[in-house]
């Protein structure tokens, strides 16, 4: 018979151990609306220029984490309807695909391509917060 012998170092030891923290739901829920708050923010930025009530943009939300089988997300975007009864989610497509009497401004677009490092750093920030590193 062989026998091996394995020496982990301490430090390696506690980041897998923190690692462990990090990936239970609690943290994860508050890894993701950090980043959530960064896309938020970026959003309401962007469509503040588009403002014609203001509806859209102070209806924009981020929800709380959720699980499907790809893993957990989070989403932000427009709720709600406006005083006409028309869906702030609505005003947010013809904005980005265009109507026949409106052109297409590609927002979603120009949003997520701005939003994408300031909302890493900021779940990178969580990630370490909650894993205590």
């Amino acid at each position: 018979m062989a026998s091996f012998t394995c020496n982990f170092p301490a430090d390696l030891e506690k980041q897998l151990l923190a690692l462990q923290r990090a990936g239970e739901d609690a943290a994860l829920g508050n890894i993701l609306a950090a980043g959530g708050a960064e896309v938020e923010k970026q959003m309401k930025g962007q469509l503040s220029s588009h403002r014609d009530t203001g509806s859209m943009v102070n209806s924009v939300k981020t929800t709380k984490a959720a699980k499907n089988d790809k893993g957990y997300f989070v989403v932000t975007r427009p709720t709600g309807k406006d005083a006409k009864g028309v869906r702030n989610m609505e005003k947010l497509a013809y904005l980005h695909y265009g109507t026949s009497k409106q052109r297409a401004t590609g927002i979603v677009t120009k949003i997520v391509n701005r939003a994408e490092t300031s909302a890493v750093k900021a779940m990178q920030a969580a990630f370490e917060k909650e894993a205590g590193l």
